[in-house]
């Protein structure tokens, strides 16, 4: 017979202890010192550990040490950790250094799984309508709805598809879906925080093994832990955010989320959106007239609520009451007149600095102010009620140049063009001060947006109090957020 190899011994080693330890089949007697049965502890844990142990046991009864381990071993050895090893290491000595050796091995299929489930958990679905890792077009519906999409990965490809189509039809509402998928370099360090979290919820199910009523509180307080860890870490994880633009897609980098803010995926993603100009809860009225009416007589109500969700990189009205508050508060002050294009192509302004009831449908317009001044002037010397006014020139369209606004700089429809902030006027200095409501960090990105466009240099200063942070958050967090943006920062 062939004396077995060292490579042979090693591998039959590494096979018994990953079939018998990582699954928790050293459950210790009453005595403190047998070792029961793989079998017998096989039927006392879940399905998904016992089934490989069983079959792991096999293999190794039959001597086939190599299968065991290349079939079983990444799966039962990624369910033991040192707070499992450390109760039976006296047993098997050396069995805790294994473990720890075969700790990054793992079952993809229930990573996933997990990682989904933690993500359910993250979104309400209230703020802006949310789909968790979507894979067919045809699901996602299409209409004028900020939509977020929730990825497994940044797949450009499938991101298109997304967005050019609905089953077998074009998509009408380019410009509604927006992406958030992982960042790669956060992957490695939430798995290995999700493999301790089943590891740890795993072995709490096994009622068969002997802990003291301290080490089962200890172990329970070590999965909560690694709970609430996961809570916080999937929001570091998916904060890669993609936006439909004229020239395809953007992505932005949201950054690490408020620790403890308690907010879900798609609100962090609704106020970044925010921030950027992309979606909109309310317009200006000037804004309107300067942008649409600087050049032409008139522009379309429906065509002007529909660019916003068909357009790829255009402003997205949450809602088109935003276009129907912003029309009518025009209307009132007086800077555009609403009315209608008649059968002959004629201007017929209804409203002009009265109330007005908008439709945005059909051949509803908006009408430059001096035209509706000239019609109502006409009614009032007696040239007839109607006031018809002929033009000529094609339906307003925006300007592409001024379509796509920039990560660094604040969305010109959000900006009042007259405002003494502009960089021709006002002040030269700003101080502000101020205290900042948990939470509520990210509504600061607009702002900080248009002061960065106004002046050239911004200083910031940050005085935290009435609570406490440990060193170790003080470098794994905050410096890292710094070194992350490549900026440097004194810390007292």
């Amino acid at each position: 017979m062939q004396r077995p190899t060292n490579s042979t011994k090693m591998l039959r080693t590494a096979a018994l202890a990953t079939a018998v330890a990582a699954a928790f089949a050293l459950a210790i007697d009453s005595d403190g010192m047998g070792v029961r049965s793989a079998r017998a502890q096989a039927e006392a844990v879940r399905a998904e550990v016992g089934k490989p142990l069983q079959a792991a046991r096999d293999l190794i009864k039959a001597q086939k040490y190599k299968e065991a381990l290349a079939k079983h071993g990444p799966r039962l050895f990624a369910l033991a950790l040192s707070e499992q090893v450390r109760y039976i290491e006296k047993s098997l000595p050396g069995l805790r250094d294994m473990a720890l050796q075969f700790l990054p091995f793992g079952s993809a299929e229930e990573l996933r799984a997990a990682e989904l489930e933690i993500l359910r958990k993250r979104v309400s679905g209230k703020t802006m309508k949310t789909f968790l890792w979507p894979e067919n077009p045809a699901d996602i519906p299409d209409d004028p709805a900020p939509k977020l999409l929730i990825l497994p990965e940044a797949d450009t490809a499938l991101m298109g598809r997304f967005i050019n189509e609905k089953g077998q039809t074009p998509r009408v509402h380019r410009n509604t879906l927006f992406f958030l998928v992982p960042l790669l370099a956060e992957k490695t360090q939430f798995e290995n925080l999700l493999r301790r979290h089943l590891a740890l919820s795993g072995l709490l199910t096994v009622k068969t093994l002997s802990l003291t009523a301290e080490q089962r509180q200890d172990l329970q307080n070590k999965e909560k832990q690694a709970a609430r860890d996961l809570h916080e870490q999937i929001g570091s994880l998916y904060r890669l955010l993609y936006l439909p633009d004229r020239e395809g897609l953007i992505s932005l980098d949201m950054g690490i989320p408020t620790y403890g803010g308690g907010q879900h995926l798609e609100e962090h993603v609704y106020e970044r959106l925010r921030s950027e100009g992309r979606l909109v809860e309310k317009l200006a009225p000037l804004v309107i007239k300067q942008r649409y009416l600087a050049n032409r007589d008139y522009v379309e109500t429906q065509q002007l609520a529909d660019s916003g969700s068909r357009t790829p990189g255009e402003m997205l009205a949450v809602e088109r009451q935003v276009w129907e508050i912003c029309i009518a508060e025009g209307v009132r002050q007086g800077l555009f007149g609403l009315g209608e294009l008649d059968e002959k192509d004629q201007l017929k302004c209804l409203y002009f600095r009265e109330e007005a009831t908008v439709s945005l449908q059909g051949r509803e317009v908006l009408i430059r102010d001096v035209i509706c001044d000239q019609q109502k002037a006409q009614a009032e010397a007696g040239y007839g009620s109607s006031g018809a006014f002929t033009v000529e020139g094609e339906i307003a369209e925006p300007p592409a140049a001024t379509l796509a606004p920039t990560a660094t700089s604040p969305a010109p429809w959000l900006v009042d063009p007259t405002a003494a902030g502009s960089p021709q006027a006002g002040r030269s200095r700003l101080g502000l001060r101020f205290t900042l409501p948990l939470g509520k960090a990210s509504s600061l990105l607009g702002l900080l947006n248009l002061l960065h466009a106004r002046f050239g240099k911004l200083d910031i200063t940050i005085e935290a109090s009435e609570g406490a942070i440990s060193e170790a958050d003080i470098e794994d967090k905050v410096h890292e957020t710094f070194r992350q943006i490549n900026t440097d920062v004194e810390i007292h």
